[in-house]
């Protein structure tokens, strides 16, 4: 056999290997090519970590989730934040605006129901006394239209004004009068007493929540176009602005 023949058994031998095996060898071949795909491309790292543990590498991971936290360190930090998130407040003129119209309604209500009341035992008085005379029927008349304006005056107060209603209410003693109320102006000097008393706190800023429902540690007032942050002590939650109100008043 010459050296040439002899060369070429071993390339023979390996076209009957692949010729027998080529199914294998592409299996193998696209297995490859698929693990390459599945693996990350540059330098692969394992990180492990136990709960509490600080790395210097970052990770991405959904905000929701307590990373590397114990749960109860998680609700402290949770409470944490809350805490420093103002509660956002929006001052409203409109408001205080409209109470001082309520202020303004309610002594007009008051100087009307004692009028009315007035009236009422004025014509009253009359009627007894000339029951017998030639007016009588005038003063009649006039006794009931008296009656029924003061029942209809009454009514509506009562309604609006209910606080004032209960029979140990000391308001029965304000709303009657032995001296002809056109001539009284107490009605006038109260109600500026009680809206200054009133501008005084809205001024200072009453919440209209809980104090204690807001958890922040600071809040945001927003007034005109420079919103301010404050501790959420500076301003008065309901009680403590009625308590002050009564302070000032005595």
């Amino acid at each position: 056999m010459t050296r040439e023949s002899q060369s070429l058994l071993p390339n023979i031998e390996r076209l009957s290997f692949f010729n027998k095996n080529w199914k294998q060898i592409g299996i193998i071949f696209c297995l490859i090519i698929l693990i390459s795909f599945l693996f990350p491309r540059g330098e692969a790292l394992q990180y492990s970590y136990k709960l509490n543990d600080i790395t210097r590498e970052p990770i991405i991971a959904p905000f929701t989730f307590p990373i590397l936290k114990t749960v109860d360190n998680y609700e402290k930090d949770k409470k944490t934040e809350k805490k420093s998130v103002p509660f956002i407040f929006n001052r409203r003129k409109n408001v205080v605006d409209n109470q001082l119209l309520e202020l303004d309604k309610f002594f007009k209500s008051i100087n009307d129901l004692r009028s009315a009341i007035w009236r009422y035992n004025e014509s009253k008085q009359l009627y007894y006394e000339r029951k017998y005379h030639l007016t009588a029927e005038k003063a009649k008349n006039e006794f009931i239209a008296d009656s029924t304006s003061l029942s209809i005056i009454s009514e509506v107060f009562n309604k609006d004004y209910p606080f004032t209603a209960s029979k140990d209410s000391s308001w029965n003693k304000y709303l009657t009068s032995n001296t002809d109320p056109r001539k009284l102006k107490d009605w006038l000097l109260h109600k500026n007493i009680v809206s200054q008393i009133c501008k005084n706190r809205w001024s200072e800023g009453i919440y209209d929540i809980s104090i204690d429902s807001i958890i922040s540690n600071k809040v945001k007032i927003n007034q005109g176009q420079v919103p301010i942050i404050s501790k959420k002590q500076d301003f008065n939650s309901l009680e403590i602005a009625w308590i002050k109100a009564k302070e000032e008043y005595i």
